[in-house]
């Protein structure tokens, strides 16, 4: 992150808080793993409920103490116990932008300008569209196949080998074995391990490879690359925070029904929103903020970044976001996934952004991101 902020961090500090209940000493991390560390379901994103109860029982804090807005009231505290008792310039990158909003909402007088990378709106249930949305994202890797001269000889209809297998997994899931854990790898979990490619350029280059290999029941070639994912995931992220904020803020009100007919006709169906709303029927919820998913109003100079290539929003959900900041700047990078700084050209456009929030961003230094197809498994 320094690295990616460099011109920007170059005049003025950069200031990193670990969210609560996130961090090294979280106390709201579950250990999702077996007793032999191997990860079961856990490649389709399964979340245990006997592990997820276990985890509550021996939890040394109350899950329903840890949503955005609480967290956003320690943000302001710790910005005054630091001395940054003045405006603050707030950059966020996809839940990030979320939680950025909550705090422009919370505390107005603070902000001085919004850098949005991977605009998540408050208003909306989101995870419920993750399916049409990664839909999207393959169907342009697709096209993108199609018309690479390589990459249609090799990969003639990726559509045809994601189906088949899908289909061969549906049959007789299989458990890819490495030396460092095994996994149930059922259709489901296909289907998760294919939208995680798609969130960024080299990924979606290795999709077409990836669905062919599956449709031809050749799973060691990227069974490595499922297993470091998921122990990424786990180690990574803070599942009890993760629920709460979820189950209290974003799909409290969300039924399997939603999920369903949002996700019908994608390879992805509810593999990514199930699990979290059976988790979300046991988990304890927090108090939620009604007027926090209103649309942020605001005359607060915004950036919003956005990536044409999004398996998690959309270019809409940041053109919602805009409507409603009269000073809001966009830039859309051809090709980008979900998030899309990071690189020395947008680093520059965020620095130039917040020297001078209301002046006319330069973006020109951006050029459109092709998807490097690779032949990385065998056809």
């Amino acid at each position: 992150m320094a690295e990616g902020l460099a011109q920007a961090g170059a005049t003025r500090d950069l200031l990193f808080i670990d969210q609560r209940g996130t961090g090294h000493d979280s106390p709201l991390r579950c250990n999702l793993l077996a007793r032999d560390g191997d990860l079961d379901h856990l490649a389709s994103g399964a979340l245990p409920e006997a592990r997820l109860q276990a985890c509550l029982a021996t939890m040394d804090a109350n899950p329903r103490l840890y949503t955005t807005p609480m967290a956003m009231e320690d943000l302001d505290e710790v910005l005054d116990r630091l001395g940054y008792r003045g405006q603050v310039n707030l950059i966020g990158g996809s839940y990030g932008t979320y939680a950025a909003q909550v705090f422009a909402h919370l505390y107005p007088a603070r902000v001085r300008a919004l850098v949005l990378d991977g605009v998540v709106p408050t208003n909306a249930d989101y995870p419920l569209r993750f399916a049409e949305r990664s839909q999207r994202a393959f169907d342009q890797v697709v096209d993108e196949c199609a018309h690479d001269v390589a990459c249609r000889a090799a990969f003639p209809d990726p559509r045809r080998d994601l189906a088949l297998g899908q289909a061969r997994l549906r049959e007789h899931p299989v458990i890819l074995k490495t030396a460092r854990a095994s996994v149930a790898f059922d259709a489901d979990a296909f289907s998760m391990f294919v939208r995680s490619l798609l969130g960024s350029p080299d990924g979606r280059g290795l999709v077409p490879a990836v669905v062919r290999a599956a449709a031809a029941g050749e799973y060691d070639a990227f069974a490595a690359a499922v297993i470091d994912g998921q122990f990424g995931v786990l180690e990574s992220q803070s599942v009890g925070m993760y629920l709460t904020v979820n189950c209290t803020e974003v799909l409290p009100r969300a039924t399997m029904e939603d999920t369903e007919r949002l996700a019908r006709g994608t390879f992805l169906g509810v593999a990514r929103a199930g699990p979290m709303l059976r988790a979300c029927a046991i988990w304890p919820r927090g108090v939620d903020v009604a007027a926090l998913h209103e649309r942020l109003r605001s005359d607060v100079p915004a950036l919003l970044l956005s990536g044409t290539v999004d398996n998690a929003t959309s270019l809409d959900d940041a053109r919602g976001v805009a409507a409603a900041l009269p000073h809001a700047q966009s830039v859309v990078v051809l090709g980008g996934g979900h998030t899309v700084g990071g690189t020395p050209c947008i680093d520059g456009v965020i620095a130039r952004f917040i020297e001078k929030p209301f002046a006319p961003v330069d973006a020109s230094c951006i050029r459109p991101i092709a998807t490097p197809f690779a032949k990385a498994f065998p056809p």
